[in-house]
C-alpha cells in the first residue's frame, strides 16, 4: 500500500512538472518567441490621426496591407486603424513595444523620443530636394535601424514621405524672413522644429494635430506648417489664407514593428513583410512626385495664395543650421549624422 502511494506521488510530481513546463511554452508565439510555419498571423497596423482616406500615408497603409497578405499566401491578415483609432503616435510606440499592436506608422519626429537616433531626419535643412532624401534615406536605413533596435526594441520595415512643410498663415504673405515677425505659429511637439523657428524670430506654438484646426480657427495662431497633402485633407484653407513654400524638413513616416516579434516569424513571413515594405516605399515616392502638383493646384482653387521659396531663403537656412550643434549631443551615435551629410557631399556647421 505505501509503495503504491509513493508511485501516485511520482506520477503526480511529473504530470505537475510537464503542465508547468508546457505553460511556460504556451508562450512562444508572444513578442519574442517563434511562430509555426502556417499559423495566422493577425497584424493590427496603426495609423497616425492625419492618416484617414486620401492622404498618401492612408494609401501606403492599404497598399502595404495589400501586399503583405498576398505575399504570404494569406496567412497575414492586416486589420487597419487609420485616424489615430488606436490611439496617438506617442502612445502607439510603446504598444508595438510591448506587442500590443504590430505594427505603426510613427513620423520621424515623433519617433525620436523613442529612438534619437532618428534624429538626424530633424535637423532643418538636412535636406533640399526630394532626390537628396531617398539617397540618404536609402544610403543609411541599415545603420539607422541597427540603432532603433537597440534604443527601442523596434525596427523601420519602410520609410515613406509627404512633401516638405510648408508655411501657411492667416494674416500676410510671407516673402520673406522679415514678413514673419509677429506671428504666432503651430508646431509639433518637436524641439528640433520649435529652434528652427526660434531662430527665424518666429513665436512657435506647440499643438497637437488634431486640436489644430481649431486653434487656427479660434486665432489661438496665425498659421502651422505641414505638406501640401495634410493642408488640403485638414481643410487648412478654410481658416488659412497664404502659403510659403519652405524646404526646411520634409515629413518622413518610419512603418515599425517590433523587432522580437518580427524575429519570431517564419522566414519566409519576414520576407514578406520587407519586400511589401519596399515595394510600398518606392510607390509612396512615385505616387508623391506625381500628386504633389495637383495637390498645390487644387489648394489654389481653394483661394489660398501660393507663393516662394522666400528671396531670402539662404538666411532662413543659415540661422535654422545654426542650432545644429546643440543638438549633436542628442545623437547616440553621432557617426549617423556624419553619413548622411557624407552622402550629400556636405559638412556639418
Amino acid at each position: 500500500m505505501l509503495k503504491a502511494k509513493k508511485m501516485l506521488l511520482v506520477l503526480a510530481m511529473v504530470l505537475s512538472a510537464a503542465l508547468i513546463f508546457s505553460g511556460c511554452g504556451s508562450s512562444s508565439t508572444e513578442s519574442g518567441g517563434k511562430k509555426e510555419t502556417g499559423e495566422k498571423i493577425v497584424i493590427k497596423y496603426s495609423l497616425p490621426d492625419a492618416a484617414i482616406d486620401g492622404v498618401p500615408a492612408y494609401e501606403a497603409a492599404k497598399s502595404m496591407k495589400e501586399k503583405m497578405e498576398k505575399y504570404s499566401n494569406g496567412q497575414i491578415e492586416v486589420k487597419l486603424y487609420p485616424g489615430g483609432q488606436l490611439g496617438s503616435e506617442q502612445k502607439n510606440v510603446p504598444d508595438v513595444q510591448k506587442g500590443i499592436i504590430e505594427m505603426a506608422m510613427i513620423t520621424a519626429g515623433n519617433m525620436t523620443q523613442f529612438s534619437p537616433s532618428i534624429g538626424v531626419y530633424d535637423f532643418p535643412y538636412l535636406f533640399m530636394s526630394r532626390e537628396e532624401t531617398y539617397k540618404v534615406v536609402d544610403s543609411i536605413t541599415d545603420d539607422l535601424n541597427e540603432l532603433q533596435i537597440k534604443e527601442s526594441g523596434t525596427r523601420s520595415v519602410a520609410w515613406l514621405e509627404q512633401g516638405f512643410r510648408h508655411l501657411t498663415n492667416s494674416k500676410r504673405p510671407v516673402n520673406s524672413m522679415e514678413d514673419l515677425k509677429g506671428l504666432k505659429i503651430r508646431v509639433p511637439n518637436n524641439k528640433y522644429v520649435v529652434e528652427a523657428f526660434k531662430s527665424w524670430g518666429v513665436e512657435p506654438v506647440p499643438i497637437a494635430w488634431d486640436e489644430t484646426f481649431n486653434a487656427v480657427q479660434q486665432k489661438v495662431v496665425d498659421g502651422q506648417e505641414n505638406p501640401y497633402s495634410s493642408i488640403y485633407q485638414s481643410k487648412m484653407y478654410e481658416v488659412q489664407s497664404y502659403v510659403t513654400e519652405l524646404h526646411y524638413k520634409i515629413w518622413l513616416g518610419c512603418i515599425i514593428v517590433n523587432d522580437k516579434w518580427f524575429q519570431g516569424l517564419p522566414q519566409d513571413i519576414q520576407e514578406a513583410i520587407t519586400k511589401a515594405g519596399q515595394e510600398v516605399m518606392q510607390e509612396n515616392r512615385d505616387l508623391m512626385v506625381k500628386t504633389e502638383a495637383d495637390l498645390k493646384k487644387e489648394l489654389e482653387a481653394k483661394g489660398l495664395q501660393i507663393s516662394g521659396p522666400p528671396s531670402d531663403e539662404e538666411q532662413w537656412m543659415k540661422n535654422a543650421m545654426s542650432i545644429w550643434p546643440k543638438f549633436y549631443g542628442e545623437l547616440p551615435d553621432p557617426t549617423i549624422l556624419d553619413k548622411a551629410m557624407a552622402v550629400l557631399g556636405r559638412e556639418k556647421p
